[in-house]
């Protein structure tokens, strides 16, 4: 069986969370991606953003906020608290909707449950204010 491993990113703004929609799916995530080839976690998240939203600029180095390991059900999975700089305007053949909202989880989105308990584990402890942009 082939180790497929996802990268993703909470980005934070005005106190909302940019939240993604991919074409042709109904469950929304959080901006990121599957590796490709040999590459790590940072590379895939860095490549992904920069696919997903070309207009937007990672400030700091993406900091490393949770991790989950591949299950029979989910691939492993690597959670990065990210600062951008730009607009989050999506690149239409990557994302077919993104949306900055307040919690995703109260508000209702289908969400994949490895997204939502990193959004939970958010809420128990939040990041340095730094991260907040």
């Amino acid at each position: 069986m082939e180790h497929k491993m996802v990268s993703a990113a909470i980005i934070r703004r005005d106190g909302k969370i940019l939240i993604v929609r991919e074409p042709n799916k109904e469950q929304w995530s959080l901006p990121g991606g599957k590796a490709i080839g040999g590459e790590g976690p940072r590379e895939t998240l860095t490549r992904e953003l920069c696919e997903e939203f070309p207009e937007l600029r990672i400030r700091n180095s993406p900091r490393p906020f949770r991790h989950f390991p591949s299950t029979v059900n989910h691939r492993e999975m690597h959670i990065f608290l990210v600062e951008v700089t730009g607009e989050a305007t999506p690149n239409p053949k990557e994302i077919a909707e993104a949306r900055w909202v307040f919690d995703p989880i109260v508000e209702g989105y289908n969400l994949p449950s490895q997204v939502i308990r990193a959004l939970l584990s958010l809420r128990i402890r939040p990041p340095p204010p730094e991260i907040f942009v």
